[in-house]
């Protein structure tokens, strides 16, 4: 294991400056599928508002919505190869997530910054991981971070400290990851969902020793983490596929839960703030007809409907946001 741990943080470490800049052909990193098109540059989003986007893994392009309250858009950029994972995220803390993508083949994981700095690339996982998005240190950046479901270990590269990274052990095989703000400390904590318990487990990071257990949901339960109700912290929530029933257990009122069935059986929820309140919204994808189909957490009363995307593609609805 320890060399394990050596190898990957000296490729992580050197494969930052690595790809910074224009290749002087000497780089033998395969970069084929990565070449950038994009359309509307000039694209300002904001931060806090998220935009319908798909991923297309036929082509390994990125297709974001235009913006209804600006004009502007829409986003193009072919970045990804067949195979690959989107993972957007901000990786490095301009505001904006960044296109990025996990190659499961290989554990490399390929960003292409929104602010066209340069391409980062870092090896982070082997195969079999499942990419995590999450900033644990709290720098506001997104951490190069997976989780090993053979044996519950998260193994987390954090920007602030790059190459010394932090490892747990928490999961067991069938858990899902589940990463979120649950304790409104603006890091993100390591947590997971116990499928067949409908258990979740929380290792605070505000206080590692404090350990959050909610039982919530049941086995076939999809987990939608967020913050519905607008505190900054994460809420347990839980969406039922056979009957398109979302259960949320808002932290400011765990005695109350938010039921609303919004879904069809095939959907997929896609839950993010939509509307730039500042509370995570109830949405689904129908990978059918390529809907988007939001209740506006600020007009609940006005669901509307974004017609974005075709069977095949990938909902991608945190290509804006924290």
């Amino acid at each position: 294991m320890r060399s394990f741990l050596s190898l990957l943080v000296i490729q992580a470490v050197f494969a930052w400056t690595a790809l910074a800049g224009q290749s002087d052909g000497q780089n033998n990193t395969d970069t084929s599928g990565l070449s950038g098109i994009e359309v509307s540059p000039h694209l300002n989003l904001t931060p806090a508002r998220t935009l319908p986007a798909v991923y297309r893994p036929s082509n390994g392009t990125w297709y974001i919505a235009p913006d209804p309250l600006t004009g502007a858009g829409p986003l193009v950029q072919q970045w990804g190869i067949p195979n690959d994972v989107p993972i957007p995220a901000d990786y490095d803390g301009d505001g904006q997530n960044d296109f990025a993508v996990y190659r499961p083949s290989n554990g490399t994981w390929w960003v292409r910054p929104r602010a066209n700095t340069g391409i980062l690339f870092v090896q982070w996982g082997v195969p079999g991981d499942l990419p995590i998005v999450g900033d644990f240190d709290g720098d506001g950046r997104s951490d190069f971070s997976i989780y090993r479901p053979s044996n519950g270990t998260w193994w987390i590269n954090p920007s602030g400290r790059l190459g010394v990274p932090l490892i747990y052990q928490w999961g067991i095989p069938g858990d899902v990851p589940v990463p979120g703000n649950y304790d409104g400390d603006n890091k993100t904590d390591v947590a997971i969902w116990r499928p067949s318990t409908g258990v979740w487990y929380i290792m605070s990071s505000s206080d590692p020793g404090h350990i959050i257990i909610q039982q919530w949901g049941t086995p076939t339960d999809v987990p939608v983490p967020g913050d519905f109700d607008g505190d900054g912290k994460t809420d347990f929530a839980v969406y039922r596929p056979s009957t398109g029933t979302w259960f949320i257990l808002p932290s400011t009122s765990l005695t109350t839960p938010i039921i609303t069935t919004w879904g069809l059986p095939g959907d997929m929820p896609v839950p993010d703030d939509f509307d730039g309140d500042g509370r995570t919204d109830i949405v689904v994808y129908r990978a059918s007809n390529g809907g988007w189909y939001i209740i506006p957490s600020a007009t609940p009363a006005s669901p509307y409907l974004v017609q974005w995307g075709i069977p095949g593609d990938l909902p991608q609805h945190r290509t804006q946001g924290r």
